[in-house]
């Protein structure tokens, strides 16, 4: 059976010493990039190319990795643990000597617990899917999940950032005298279909894996798996209410908490089976009887496939539209207004039914609360016809 949650519940090379100033600022204060904001109202000019499966694939390997590092960690280091003690009774040096013996000995003790593998696992790819977020947002740098030589893939680009004055938040956040948008900014990509900001690569894997820590944490403390889940999706919720939304640039953004969800399902399908998406999943890795893992030979496990069923249109910030504060809207809609002939084309000009029927899947995750919100929100087919 399988776990079934809805049971438990190239930087510019001139730039002015102010300029470099505030990116140094902007570098330090996004290295969470729940701060980025994205707009996929403004539409590339150009088709994107697909980087769905360059991105499952880059974590499929890195999961690899981590697998094939692990199991070999947990036959080796009861044997480097014995050495370091032997070592540590005769070192001149003992202070030394200690300190590796107490960190294999730590990491013997991480690796021996699911919740320690699965860190091992996330900070095998974590600090590279941070750094691709910082060079697209701040820097304005492409992506590097695979080589794509001049930003192109098969003739195509593989990610499209609008001018910083041609954005939908360009003229609504005055009142905010420096707003992030302003400077910070992701850049909207094609994955398996669905348009979406780099930031949400972000979310998925780093605020996923906090939220599965957090519903880890509540569990091992006893308290319902819904209520355990119910704090970990309050963990994205409040930090979109408060630094890294609303009290910084007025945005709180429904699809930022989609990709937080999707991060968590993502890690909880790591060794469980898991039913979303009217399917159950099969676990990513399996673990054998002497506990050591391998990956998953299922064929939605693939390279090429693995992350497909975590990424839908709730990413999509104009499909899941943001919640925004009061002296913002306007110029918002304004700007939304005035992209409606190219945002529909793109989206395959789509009735206003068709819009209604979409957005309002967006409102559960498959079923699930993700903390989504409505209230004044802009929607799409109340500005576009």
């Amino acid at each position: 059976m399988g776990l079934d949650l809805q049971d438990i519940a190239a930087m510019p090379c001139k730039l002015s010493l102010t300029h470099s100033f505030i990116l140094v600022l902007v570098a330090v204060f996004s290295l969470n990039t729940s701060a980025y904001e994205t707009d996929q109202y403004t539409v590339s000019p150009q088709p994107l190319a697909d980087i769905g499966e360059d991105l499952s694939t880059f974590i499929h390997m890195r999961l690899k990795e981590g697998v094939d590092e692990i199991n070999h960690l947990r036959a080796d280091l009861p044997r480097t643990v014995e050495a370091l003690r032997a070592e540590a009774a005769r070192a001149e040096d003992f202070a030394s000597a200690v300190q590796r013996l107490t960190q294999a000995e730590e990491l013997e003790r991480q690796l021996s617990t699911q919740a320690g593998q699965l860190k091992y696992l996330f900070q095998k790819y974590s600090l590279a899917i941070t750094w691709n977020d910082q060079r697209d947002g701040v820097f304005g740098i492409g992506l590097s999940y695979a080589q794509y030589p001049n930003d192109l893939k098969n003739g195509k680009v593989v990610s499209y950032t609008p001018d910083k004055l041609n954005t939908i938040y360009s003229y609504s956040g005055f009142h905010r005298i420096i707003s992030p948008s302003y400077f910070v900014f992701a850049s909207t990509v094609n994955v398996y279909g669905t348009s979406m900001g780099v930031d949400k690569i972000g979310h998925l894997f780093n605020q996923g894996y906090e939220y599965s820590e957090a519903y880890e944490k509540h569990l091992n403390a006893g308290l319902a798996p819904s209520k355990a889940l119910r704090h970990a999706i309050d963990l994205g919720v409040e930090a979109e209410d408060g630094l890294f939304g609303m009290l910084v640039d007025g945005v709180y953004s429904n699809a930022d908490l989609a990709a937080n969800f999707a991060g968590f399902m993502f890690y909880q399908n790591l060794f469980h089976d898991m039913n979303f998406r009217g399917a159950t999943h099969r676990r990513i890795i399996e673990v054998d009887r002497q506990g050591n893992l391998a990956l998953s030979r299922s064929p939605e496990n693939g390279p090429r496939v693995l992350m497909k069923r975590f990424i839908s249109e709730h990413l999509d910030e104009s499909i899941n539209p943001n919640i925004l504060e009061r002296l913002q809207r306007e110029p918002v809609r304004r700007a939304i207004r005035a992209r409606c002939a190219s945002w529909l084309k793109a989206y395959g000009s789509p009735s206003k039914q068709q819009l209604i029927a979409t957005i309002d899947r967006t409102k559960l995750w498959f079923g699930y609360d993700y903390g989504r919100r409505s209230e004044e929100s802009i929607l799409p087919q109340e500005e576009c016809f």
